[in-house]
């Protein structure tokens, strides 16, 4: 599969407190799901990811395959940054 167009990374939103702010996530990736890129990278270069639990992880992935789904515009790739690629294939796979 090649892939091509763009793909801006998105962050991914937490409250003050450190916990997953999903609804701003959700409103962040239906907002870019409306312009013309070809999809979000999601779980990427920004950083974040070490942060997440597995689960958190997951999460992430489930509001940024749902929300676009929904428009069937867009879709996200993810876990291109991360050191095992293993778990960068998986991850790639399961978005």
């Amino acid at each position: 599969m090649l892939l091509t167009g763009i793909f801006p990374a998105l962050t991914t939103p937490f409250y003050a407190d450190g916990r997953l702010y999903l609804k701003k996530l959700e409103h962040n990736v239906d907002r870019y799901s409306r312009t013309p890129i070809a999809g979000m990278a999601i779980l990427g270069s920004t950083g974040e990811v070490v942060m997440l639990s597995e689960e958190e992880q997951r999460e992430v992935l489930r509001v940024a395959v749902e929300v676009p789904r929904r428009r069937r515009s867009c879709w996200p790739v993810s876990g291109t940054s991360r050191q095992s690629r293993r778990w960068k294939l998986q991850s790639m796979l399961r978005s």
